[in-house]
């Protein structure tokens, strides 16, 4: 079942960043990891705050695994920066 899931998040990943990634305007933000190895909840609230606040446009939070505990994954905040 691990494997599904992990088979199933890259594809998502493959297909969803790259659309992305191509919507947000060259000359207005610059792509950026804001946050790193955050909770999946306090990731999607930051995202979500930031967005409501004017920080950044385009949004997304990356599953991180750290290698000292690969069962245990966090999550990445990024953004592009206005």
């Amino acid at each position: 079942m691990r494997h599904r899931l992990a088979a199933l998040l890259i594809l998502a990943t493959a297909v969803v960043v790259p659309a992305v990634a191509s919507a947000a305007p060259a000359s207005a933000s610059t792509l950026q990891r804001v946050y790193s190895s955050l909770p999946y909840s306090l990731c999607i609230s930051w995202g979500q705050s930031g967005y409501q606040n004017g920080q950044w446009g385009t949004w997304w939070c990356s599953t991180h695994q750290p290698q000292n505990d690969p069962s245990n994954p966090t999550y990445d905040l990024w953004a592009y920066v206005n």
